[in-house]
C-alpha cells in the first residue's frame, strides 16, 4: 500500500468503510510517516474542537426575528 495521502482525513474524520479503515491501520502498524500524519492531524481536529466557539453580536437574534415580522 502507498502512503495514505488525502485518505489521513478520512481516516480522521471517521469516514473509510469498514474496510478502507481496516487497510489504513494495518498500513499506519507499519509506516511511521503515516502514523505520524495521522497524530497530528487528530491533534489539530482536537485543538479545533476545544476552541471557544464565538458568540453570536448582541441583538441578532431579536433582529432575525424581527425580520419575520417586518419583512426585508
Amino acid at each position: 500500500m502507498s502512503h495514505l495521502g488525502d485518505r489521513v482525513a478520512d481516516l480522521v474524520d471517521g469516514e473509510l468503510d469498514h474496510d478502507a479503515r481496516d487497510r489504513a491501520l494495518a498500513h499506519l502498524a507499519g509506516c511511521a510517516l503515516c502514523r505520524a500524519e495521522v497524530e497530528a492531524a487528530r491533534e489539530l481536529k482536537a485543538r479545533l474542537r476545544a476552541l471557544a466557539s464565538p458568540g453570536l453580536p448582541a441583538g441578532l437574534t431579536d433582529r432575525l426575528m424581527g425580520i419575520g415580522e417586518t419583512g426585508l
